[in-house]
């Protein structure tokens, strides 16, 4: 039994610790477990359904000191009466020191049968307030396994799978991915990927897909939607390199049409000289160099 199993019993057999931290690499996988770990406290079952209308559950995000005290005050409000409340704090490392001293207060002094559950990194965190919380440390997700929640969540199996595979099992990352608006905008992307490489440079629509507008007028780029552009150029890539090299694992099942032609067209060093240029692009994006040069000079690299 692993430790996150242990957690659970103890709620569900009442003597878990009053406060616990959920740290690890998937946020979205240390949310989810924080949900259940509430519906169990409060309502006897692990479904996160049941935390709808609960008036003994709260979520916190940052919001600023003002709405934090006021929910803390609510929540102390809801009285000692029979029955279990919750509180979940997602993000905790990002709270201001003196938001985190005012939460402090409450974890150190919470109100009878209440469970705190705090999500984010340790390294974000009071030293006060990490020693007052069981720590549990997450590993990401099997793909299997985050496929397996996307489909519990509504997902179509065939997307689950994708998106499981494309994350590499972060669940807060598939969720993204399986979002109709990142799906259309994947589409489009592979789109001007199979251009770029198999034609000519679409300049006018690339411009016009990473500043997210449309029609006509000036247009930057944006920098959050060049990154996901050059993470879907490279997962492409790196594809049409695994079956020139006649490996398994590719990631893209619905792309493999567009991966063989690039196999096919291109060398494997071609392949791979693509590849570190994207990569040096994504590395200038980190050091916020603009981001309509930093694509300027990818484009140009890849096709000069």
């Amino acid at each position: 039994m692993n430790t996150l199993e242990r957690w659970f019993n103890s709620i569900a057999e009442g003597n878990a610790p009053h406060a616990a931290l959920l740290c690890g690499p998937d946020a979205g996988l240390c949310e989810l477990y924080a949900r259940e770990a509430a519906a169990l406290f409060t309502a006897k079952s692990k479904n996160p359904a049941l935390l709808r209308d609960n008036p003994r559950y709260l979520e916190l995000v940052p919001s600023g000191i003002d709405s934090l005290r006021s929910s803390l005050r609510l929540f102390r409000e809801l009285g000692d009466s029979a029955g279990n409340r919750c509180m979940t704090i997602f993000s905790a490392h990002l709270f201001k020191v003196q938001e985190q001293n005012v939460l402090l207060k409450t974890i150190e002094e919470p109100p009878l049968n209440t469970l705190i559950i705090l999500t984010g990194t340790e390294a974000g965190l009071l030293p006060t307030i990490r020693s007052r919380c069981m720590t549990l440390r997450l590993s990401a997700a099997s793909e299997s396994e985050c496929e397996r929640l996307l489909i519990s969540e509504g997902t179509a199996p065939d997307l689950a799978r994708l998106c499981a595979k494309l994350s590499d099992g972060r669940l807060f990352e598939a969720r993204r991915y399986a979002s109709e608006d990142y799906r259309r905008f994947r589409t489009a992307a592979v789109a001007l990927v199979e251009r770029l490489m198999l034609s000519h440079i679409p300049y006018g629509e690339l411009t016009e897909l990473l500043s997210g507008t449309s029609g006509k007028g000036k247009r930057s780029v944006d920098s959050a939607l060049l990154s996901d552009f050059f993470d879907i150029w490279l997962s492409l890539l790196r594809d049409s390199l695994i079956k020139s090299l006649n490996c398994a694992g590719g990631r893209n099942a619905d792309c493999a049409e567009l991966t063989d032609k690039i196999g096919s067209r291109f060398t494997i060093a071609q392949i791979q000289g693509i590849i570190e240029t994207v990569l040096e692009a994504q590395r200038m994006l980190g050091f916020k160099t603009n981001p309509a040069v930093t694509l300027d000079w990818a484009l140009a690299k890849c096709k000069g």
